[in-house]
């Protein structure tokens, strides 16, 4: 699947630690849940040059919107891998330990499943700036 491979191309540059750069602002943002219009304002407020984007994980469950939330997330990951990062929250470690409710996961295609499962594997766990802030 061609999709897959490029996305997990682009995820796998990042170190399980990101080292964000001294130069320019970090904005962290977290648990956004499948809440889209969120992930939607926070883009048209922050994505423009100086800002690095560092979402915590928890992309997924809760909200009506997750699978979209995620796919948009990780487009702009493709479309921007040095100012987007995307850390794995515990709603994304599904797939390594089951949870519930897990309405996303129980929800998808056997295809989307292990698509989404396998990205999840990619993605960094932890964030930390040069003046020592770690954000997990």
């Amino acid at each position: 699947m061609k999709k897959l491979s490029y996305i997990k191309e682009i995820l796998a540059r990042d170190t399980k630690l990101v080292r964000l750069p001294s130069k320019g602002k970090a904005v962290f943002v977290g648990d956004t849940h499948g809440d889209f219009e969120a992930t939607e304002k926070i883009f048209h407020q922050y994505f423009k040059p100086g800002f690095k984007l560092v979402f915590l994980g928890d992309y997924v469950d809760r909200g009506k919107d997750s699978k979209m939330n995620f796919e948009f997330l990780l487009e702009k990951k493709a479309e921007a891998p040095d100012q987007v990062f995307l850390l794995a929250g515990n709603h994304e470690g599904f797939c390594s330990v089951p949870f519930s409710p897990a309405d996303f996961w129980e929800s998808l295609s056997t295809d989307d499943y292990d698509y989404f499962s396998e990205v999840s594997r990619f993605l960094s766990l932890a964030a930390i700036t040069e003046n020592g802030i770690i954000a997990v």
